[in-house]
């Protein structure tokens, strides 16, 4: 079974690699969010195995050890001497399965992968392996953006977690938290407020008559306020934002060395099942993005 608590954060990450840009991408952001000290494991997942009946003796294994020695040449490249690292090599068709299949067995609490080629620099793309992960890993990924091996990233920078007052996104809040305490990161809690078009009609309440978006923009900015409190110990900061909600978050991570957001809220429990806010995030963001499985009922117990 997949970790059931907001601890995951602090377990092994696992990257997937295959020696092309996004790998090193990869690479690098799985050493900018290891612990100190941590391991990282390495997996290399190929499908050289369906060609053994069209391949002569001897040649699968040729490719394999070829690909293996490449991905390692890359991780001593990008990777600093402190890191450490164990690298596996995996038969399987599918490197998404093969990634999810070795985080349960490994307890792993982060997968991490490149953005698609076709990704600008500074922008992360989902590729096929990301897509699939983001369909159903049983633990948060993160997708690192094109060219991010090569950037400019301070020692210690600014998390943000796209926050709205549901049970998914304080899930995402506890991990983001404590994602941030062993980074020695700051911590930003967004929230969006997007206007609705009959927002302007006057609703009654405590303080009288106000339009409906004001009431809801209140509501918003109270349960940023109460989550600061609550789930970081005032050690965040807020901001609401208002705008189109994935349009105004894309923009705003540029300003972010991290954006987290949590899982839809329907589907399995403890899997990542991306909803059209986090699925534009992780196609257009400018910073690495980190989607967190939608959390069973002891997390949301535990986050209430």
């Amino acid at each position: 079974m997949p970790p059931e608590t907001a601890s995951t954060a602090v377990r092994r990450i696992i990257v997937g690699v295959d020696a092309s840009q996004r790998s090193r991408d990869a690479l690098a952001l799985g050493q900018a969010l290891n612990e100190p000290g941590g391991r990282l494991l390495l997996v290399y997942a190929h499908a050289f195995g369906e060609l053994a009946g069209l391949l002569t003796e001897g040649v699968e294994e040729r490719l394999v050890r070829e690909a293996a020695e490449s991905v390692a040449r890359q991780a001593n490249e990008v990777l600093d001497d402190a890191t450490e690292r164990e690298m596996r090599i995996v038969a399987e068709r599918s490197p998404a399965a093969a990634l999810q299949q070795l985080a349960v067995e490994t307890e792993a609490g982060l997968i991490v992968v490149g953005s698609s080629e076709r990704s600008g620099l500074g922008k992360v793309l989902a590729g096929n392996v990301a897509e699939a992960l983001l369909s159903g890993a049983p633990v948060p990924v993160a997708v690192a953006p094109g060219g991010y091996a090569s950037a400019t990233r301070p020692s210690a920078g600014v998390i943000g977690c796209a926050f709205d007052g549901s049970a998914e996104a304080r899930h995402a809040l506890r991990y983001t938290d404590e994602l941030a305490a062993r980074l020695a990161a700051r911590i930003q809690i967004i929230g969006v407020h997007q206007p609705m078009g009959f927002g302007g009609i006057s609703v009654s309440g405590s303080f009288g008559y106000r339009s409906a978006n004001d009431a809801i923009r209140q509501a918003l900015q109270d349960a940023l306020d109460e989550a600061s409190d609550q789930f970081v110990s005032g050690a965040a900061t807020t901001l609401l934002l208002d705008g189109p909600v994935a349009a105004t978050l894309v923009a705003h991570s540029s300003e972010l060395d991290l954006l987290v957001a949590g899982s839809r809220g329907y589907g399995p429990i403890r899997r990542v099942l991306v909803g059209s806010v986090s699925r534009a995030l992780v196609r257009d963001a400018s910073s690495p993005i980190v989607v967190v499985p939608r959390p069973g009922e002891a997390e949301v117990e535990a986050a209430s």
